[in-house]
């Protein structure tokens, strides 16, 4: 494993994605039209924010955090993400793992589509704005995962004779049902603040899914604690600025 790229390069973006921050009103996009047209102003927010990483990668009060994360993630990629996967031996464990993260991710993505439905049909415009913008954050770390996986190409745990190699043929970093689900989560936790059911529902969920990814043998510790990071991150960040 090229340790000393691979360790750099994931730290930096550890640093530099967790330094977008901000907040604006939203609307309640209940037709297609109101709804491609926020969908499209929340991706093209998503796009400056990322933008100005270069200029705002290290913020000294967001160091408490990241400095935690990011030296969680190196130390994983030198010491633990393979020994980690190595403990998973059992077949059934892992179907069923698997099946299950399945299953949460997409709880997660039938309560958004079902919440904007009720919001627009009951004229609710803040379960309708909190249900939407939850859906586009989860599209929006889809979308940065399968950037970075291509970045990174690293070989899957499952893969016979895997070292976690980096720069190779697999797409392992970072997980995208972590990054789905925390961007889920993220935007739900930020919508409703003060209903400690639904913040920490909504995390509880996505942390599920996310260990349930480890016992499947699908990634490695890191690329599970990175594409947690990053649905986090974009999923707080069009939270804040979505219309």
């Amino acid at each position: 494993m090229k340790l000393s790229r691979s360790t750099g390069t994931i730290l930096f973006l550890v640093f530099s994605l967790t330094s977008l921050n901000a907040q604006t009103p939203s609307q309640s996009p209940c037709t297609w039209g109101h709804a491609s047209r926020a969908a499209g102003g929340d991706l093209l927010s998503l796009g400056h924010g990322i933008m100005s990483v270069p200029r705002n990668a290290i913020r000294p009060h967001n160091l408490d955090w990241e400095l935690p994360v990011a030296a969680s993630t190196g130390l994983l990629i030198a010491k633990g993400d393979r020994p980690g996967a190595d403990r998973i031996q059992s077949r059934s464990l892992q179907s069923t793992s698997r099946t299950w993260s399945n299953v949460g991710m997409g709880m997660e993505l039938g309560i958004g589509g079902l919440g904007w439905a009720a919001g627009c049909m009951s004229k609710h415009s803040h379960l309708t704005d909190a249900a939407f913008t939850s859906l586009v954050a989860a599209g929006s770390a889809t979308a940065l995962h399968l950037t970075l996986k291509a970045a990174f190409a690293r070989q899957y745990p499952y893969t016979s004779g895997s070292t976690g190699k980096f720069w190779s043929n697999g797409h392992s970093m970072p997980s995208g049902h972590s990054a789905t689900s925390f961007a889920f989560a993220a935007t739900m936790a930020h919508r409703y603040p003060h209903n400690e059911w639904i913040k920490w529902g909504s995390y509880a969920l996505a942390t599920g899914v996310s260990v349930a990814r480890f016992t499947a043998k699908r990634h490695y510790a890191s690329d599970i604690l990175v594409g947690g990071a990053l649905g986090y991150v974009s999923g707080a960040y069009i939270a804040d600025h979505a219309r």
